[in-house]
């Protein structure tokens, strides 16, 4: 199977070796404390487990990471990246692997998360318009016993928050590349909107 030489060929000291150089490109620091020195503690090959001397915290070269509590060598994870963005299915993926599909599923779900993630983190930029929508949360369509037929709830007056079971959605558009940006809020004023 070519998926097995495939799999046979990659390097996985390599794999995290970019891994590290990721996380960590001026060298690997505590992420507690953020001091350089630290002890290897112990070495579970090519994967290390530091310990930082000064407040004591441990960690590995995938803390923090979508393969911190993996079983899967990281170099299946970097296949699993560059089939699915080639548009394989996860049931491909898994066959291809040799794992069960909802192992592969789960793999395509962090990776998809991940990348959302950091798509997020990205600041818009020329032209940018933002509207609100108010969704209500409330009693609508709940069985009621105490009120009369087809009176609905939340019929409070003016502009809905959070606490009123009618939170904001605010959509930020980028006209110019179309990034768009939702995110449910406490609130639709001012300082929430130029945040």
């Amino acid at each position: 199977m070519a998926s097995e030489l495939l799999l046979s060929l990659i390097d996985e000291e390599k794999c995290i070796e970019v891994v590290r150089s990721i996380l960590w490109p001026d060298g690997v620091r505590c992420p507690e404390c953020g001091s350089k020195s630290f002890w290897i503690d112990r070495e579970e090959e090519p994967k290390l487990q530091y310990r930082c001397p000064k407040c004591g915290e441990w960690w590995t070269d995938f803390s923090g990471t979508i393969f911190e509590r993996t079983h899967l060598p990281v170099s299946h994870w970097f296949l699993a990246l560059d089939w699915f963005r080639q548009g394989k299915s996860a049931l491909a993926v898994a066959n291809e692997l040799g794992v069960h599909r909802h192992t592969a599923e789960r793999m395509r779900n962090l990776l998809q998360q991940e990348l959302w993630a950091q798509r997020l983190d990205e600041k818009l930029s020329g032209v940018v318009e933002s509207d609100e929508v108010y969704i209500s949360c409330g009693e609508k369509g709940i069985k009621q016993t105490w009120r009369n037929a087809r009176k609905r709830g939340l019929k409070r007056r003016g502009r809905g928050s959070w606490d009123a079971d009618k939170p904001p959605v605010i959509g930020v558009v980028q006209r110019e590349g179309c990034e768009i940006r939702l995110e449910v809020c406490r609130n639709a004023g001012k300082k929430t909107a130029t945040k």
